[in-house]
């Protein structure tokens, strides 16, 4: 696994569309009827699936998470019938890739969910409070409305503020203390910052008050950086319980699979994730891992290898660090043919 998996000097980032609306209770559909927009929404708390042609026979592209945008670039000649949904299929871009949508699991009209997040070597801006109870004045007029400062919580968490993120989050649990998803997101907040006995305390009144899987996979987080593995191992597994479309639930639970050198499990547990998001890039790293260091497995691990460059893996030096990959790797690292892979990536 990456080091940035398990050290805290990493940063996080937001992966979901982080909207300044409410989900309206209409939530339209945006391929039923006539109304074709040219935008989508994921409603499913799952997430939705990109798959390479209309139905859900055929292969995924990627997990599109709950909640993030996508753009439809056209609609089906034919209807679907899923969980009793009658909708199209849409072909939809989502970030550079391209692949088919069931439309009954899209919304026309953006909305604020709970934040979902995972690693990225990203940096967050330095923000302070110091205007921001005049600031919430100008962006919630009325200081009671707890839509309007969950969301301006999240704009802000989106804008990489995070400490303004955490005033409007605790605004906003002021008036209701036991908001799942201010508590959820004030703690996301605390943990980028790293005040993790703050972010602790809001996850488990989060899990207490109404528990999702992204709490348990952000508690998770803080059980880990604690070095408390069976602990963070538990709610990653109540995560994937939770939403069996969990994927970096699944990403991280393989690669504590992993370090705890049990290995079979680790095995199927990231193959799991790669099911679940084709795209993960750590997942393939995590697997060539497990192929050199279990099997000897030349071939695969150098497979793996390279789907994990593929998908856009770039921090090359972990793979010859020994407190990282490079722990799993040893010998293959050393190799022309694994070499030469990484040199080629490295030039692109």
């Amino acid at each position: 696994m990456k080091l940035f998996w398990i050290r805290f000097n990493f940063l996080l980032t937001i992966l979901s569309f982080l909207s300044l609306f409410m989900i309206n209770c209409s939530s339209t559909h945006v391929g039923n009827g006539n109304k074709q927009s040219n935008i989508g929404y994921i409603t499913a708390k799952s997430g939705l699936f990109l798959r390479e042609n209309p139905g859900k026979k055929f292969p995924k592209v990627t997990l599109v998470l709950h909640g993030e945008k996508v753009e439809i670039l056209e609609y089906a000649n034919t209807t679907d019938f899923i969980d009793g949904i009658e909708a199209k299929w849409v072909k939809a871009k989502y970030k550079n890739l391209e692949g088919w949508m069931f439309s009954g699991y899209l919304s026309d009209t953006p909305f604020a969910h709970t934040v979902v997040s995972t690693i990225a070597d990203i940096t967050f801006l330095p923000d302070d409070t110091y205007e921001i109870d005049k600031e919430l004045e100008t962006l919630c007029p009325n200081q009671r409305d707890i839509l309007c400062l969950l969301n301006t919580a999240i704009s802000f968490a989106n804008a990489n503020y995070f400490k303004k993120s955490i005033a409007a989050n605790s605004k906003a649990l002021a008036i209701n203390p036991r908001d799942y998803i201010g508590l959820n997101n004030r703690g996301l907040g605390y943990l980028v910052i790293k005040e993790l006995d703050k972010s602790m305390d809001d996850l488990n009144k989060s899990i207490d008050s109404f528990p999702i899987s992204n709490a348990f996979y952000l508690r998770a987080r803080i059980f880990l950086e604690r070095k408390q593995n069976e602990k963070a191992i538990t709610d990653l597994i109540q995560s994937i319980e939770l939403n069996p479309q969990a994927c970096m639930s699944y990403s991280l639970l393989g690669w504590m699979y992993l370090s705890s050198e049990k290995w079979e499990l680790a095995k199927v547990t990231l193959m799991k994730s790669i099911d679940c998001d084709p795209s993960d890039p750590y997942s393939y790293a995590n697997l060539a891992n497990y192929f050199w260091k279990v099997k000897k497995d030349k071939n695969n691990a150098l497979f793996y290898i390279q789907k994990s460059l593929q998908h856009g893996y770039q921090d090359y030096a972990t793979f010859y660090r020994e407190d990282s990959d490079g722990k799993f790797l040893k010998g293959l690292n050393q190799t022309t043919e694994f070499n030469q892979l990484i040199e080629r990536y490295r030039k692109k």
